[in-house]
């Protein structure tokens, strides 16, 4: 019976030896870190005609679920460097209704360019009026200062700004010896021994005026070009100018003759004509601009 009861105790030994090891594994493999989740491989692809990356899946990706955050590209580096407040001057030469002119700009905010110009136009226009020679010679002299904005960050922008003009003209008058004329309604001849000449000249109550022009092309250029010829077109709010014209002489009517130095009916008749021509100008407050231009980013 010995053997016997020997030989079931180590059977009993023997199968809880192998009931207990199990456990143990389970219970020490539940203790263990778990194992790290691979990580999908990061991946973006420039496009050099686009500011930004592209959003793509990773290429060994397999579920195509992964995608990369887009980033600032080539191009949109370029703009944020432009917007930079002053970080760069443009120097331009340009041709306009203004005259000859040489413009300065710089950025100041995305999307803004501060710009400003100086411009010369002299020029010599004979005209005649009621019979009146008029040899008049044009100075236009001008400071434009403009903030140039950009809606689409593009070769379009609409620029408000202040016009600072120092205009003149001056002309002398004359008619020709024997020769009809008009002032006012009063019609004259002129005299031959005592012809009537005289001056004209224009006057602006202002010397700043409201502008808005709208223009093609940056003159900033963009994305770091420094090539540019901007195009504007617009209007500057100058006023009417007002003409003075002063006459001496003598010139005849059908009363008699008479000299415009004393004679008050004459000069009725001149205070009329200039009252007319200050009338036709009133239809002309603004003063047209067009400009083309060259500009070199620095």
């Amino acid at each position: 019976m010995l053997p016997v009861k020997l030989a079931a105790a180590h059977l009993l030994a023997l199968i809880l030896l192998c009931g207990i090891a199990p456990a143990q594994q389970i219970a020490s493999s539940s203790n263990l870190p778990a194992s790290p989740q691979p990580q999908p491989t990061l991946y973006a692809k420039l496009d050099p005609a686009s500011p930004f990356t592209l959003d793509e899946p990773a290429p060994n990706s397999s579920s195509g679920h992964h995608y990369v955050r887009s980033v600032p590209g080539p191009l949109a580096a370029l703009e944020q460097e432009e917007s930079i407040p002053f970080h760069s001057i443009t120097i331009g030469l340009a041709a306009s209704t203004l005259g000859a002119g040489i413009e300065f700009a710089t950025p100041v905010a995305f999307n803004f360019k501060l710009r400003s110009s100086v411009n010369v136009l002299t020029f010599a226009l004979p005209f005649t009026i009621h019979g009146v020679n008029y040899a008049s010679d044009f100075h236009f002299k001008s400071d434009a200062t403009t903030l140039d904005w950009y809606p689409k960050h593009g070769g379009f922008r609409v620029s408000p700004g202040i016009l600072y003009f120092k205009n003149s003209a001056n002309a002398v008058a004359s008619v020709g010896l024997g020769q009809n004329f008009e002032l006012g309604s009063q019609p004259f001849i002129n005299s031959v021994d005592d012809p009537v000449n005289g001056t004209m000249s224009t006057v602006y109550h202002h010397e700043f005026a409201p502008m808005l022009t709208f223009g093609f092309r940056n003159i900033v250029p963009f994305l770091g070009r420094h090539i540019s010829l901007p195009l504007d077109f617009g209007l500057a709010f100058t006023g009417a100018p007002q003409i003075v014209v002063n006459l001496t002489g003598t010139a005849c009517t059908d009363q008699g003759c008479v000299s415009f130095a004393s004679n008050s009916e004459a000069q009725s008749s001149l205070k009329a004509e200039i009252t007319s021509l200050n009338n036709d100008l009133k239809s002309f407050p603004v003063y047209p601009i067009a400009s083309l231009g060259f500009a070199y980013r620095f």
